[in-house]
This record gives C-alpha cells, sequence and structure tokens, in this order.
C-alpha cells in the first residue's frame, strides 16, 4: 500500500491561486503550468539573469482559461521527456552499414538540412527526418542531438541506442511545437498580471 501524499505546494500559492482563478487546483494542474512557463521562450529571454542566478519567479494569470491551457501544455510536455512514455518515432536510422559511428565531427554529425538527415559514419549510414529546428535544438548551451552522437564517437550503436536516438528527435520535434503555443498563451499572462501585484513563486 502506498503511503498518502501530501502537496509541497505553499498553502499562501494556494490561497493566490483561488483568489486569482476562483478555485484551487490539483498540485499536478500547477507542476504542468510551472513546467509550460519554463519552456516558454519569451519567459527564458526576459528572465535569464535570474534564471542563471536565483530561483525563478513565475507569474500566474488571473484567468482560468489561461492557467488550464498552460497546464495542459506543461502536462504534454512533461509526458513528452518522461522515459518509458509511449511515441511514435517520426525518425528512422537508415542505410546499410556496420551501425558504427564515425569519429570525426565531418563524418560522424553530417547534418544535411536539405536532406533533414545527419549522417554518421563511412558507410553513409544516417538518421532521417530531423528538421533544422530540431537538430539545432539546445537545452543547457547543449546542442541536444549533436552532443549525444559525440558522446558516442567510434562506437557500434546498440538496437536500445538507436531507439533511443530517434525517440529523442521525435520528442524533440514535438517539443519545439509545444513551445510554440506556450509563448502564443504566455505574452497574455504577463499582460493579465496588474502591475505593482505580487505574485508568489
Amino acid at each position: 500500500m502506498f503511503p498518502e501524499r501530501t502537496p509541497n505546494v505553499a498553502p499562501e500559492v494556494l490561497r493566490f491561486l483561488e483568489r486569482s482563478l476562483g478555485m484551487v487546483p490539483e498540485p499536478e494542474a500547477i507542476l504542468g503550468y510551472v513546467y509550460a512557463v519554463l519552456y516558454s521562450t519569451r519567459y527564458r529571454d526576459r528572465y535569464a539573469a535570474f534564471l542563471t542566478s536565483d530561483f525563478p519567479r513565475i507569474l500566474f494569470p488571473r484567468d482560468r482559461y489561461l492557467f488550464d491551457a498552460l497546464a495542459g501544455l506543461g502536462r504534454e510536455l512533461m509526458d513528452l521527456h518522461l522515459p518509458g512514455r509511449p511515441l511514435r518515432p517520426t525518425t528512422q536510422f537508415l542505410g546499410t552499414g556496420s551501425g558504427r559511428l564515425g569519429r570525426t565531427r565531418k563524418v560522424l554529425r553530417d547534418y544535411r538540412e536539405d536532406e533533414r538527415r545527419v549522417y554518421v559514419n563511412e558507410d553513409r549510414q544516417f538518421f532521417d527526418g530531423i528538421p533544422l529546428r530540431v537538430w539545432e535544438y539546445r537545452i543547457g548551451g547543449y546542442q541536444v542531438l549533436d552532443r549525444w552522437l559525440q558522446d558516442r564517437a567510434g562506437r557500434k550503436l546498440t538496437l536500445s541506442e538507436i531507439q533511443t536516438f530517434c525517440r529523442a528527435a521525435t520528442a524533440l520535434g514535438r517539443t519545439v511545437e509545444v513551445q510554440r503555443r506556450i509563448d502564443e498563451l504566455y505574452s497574455a499572462v504577463e499582460e493579465s498580471v496588474a502591475p505593482g501585484v505580487e505574485t508568489p513563486g
């Protein structure tokens, strides 16, 4: 039997949200909302200095629709980012060869935008179905897919590693789309917060 879970949300945050939204959201919805906000490029650009040196300040809207919409998008992102969740890959590993990655950048990470492919060895094997925005996607300053390949230079890929790369590329592609929708909504969050109003977070 599992122990009863206790939400880790400060009471003042719950009171603030009840006043603002007219209801107390479930803790999972609050987590989804915060996750979505932290993936907003608009939010990251505006609060870049705070994100590198302090706890991030999270603005909450005074509009239940905005809160619910962003919480839903945050949950969608969490599903994409958790390993083991079902996800039909849009990227494939193709070509005939050893499956051993090259060692030099020219051979190992030969990305071709017009083909939407990254060639990974001298056998000309490649991962197919990778748009430029996915290939260039960065987390923490690192280009995700490029770094993944770099860390495995010279190794023969296992089936599990091939599946992991294809899933990661697919998840990044969907992440880009969800982030676009988050950015469309997040500007309205900033507009909905009245000047001088302190929001918890």
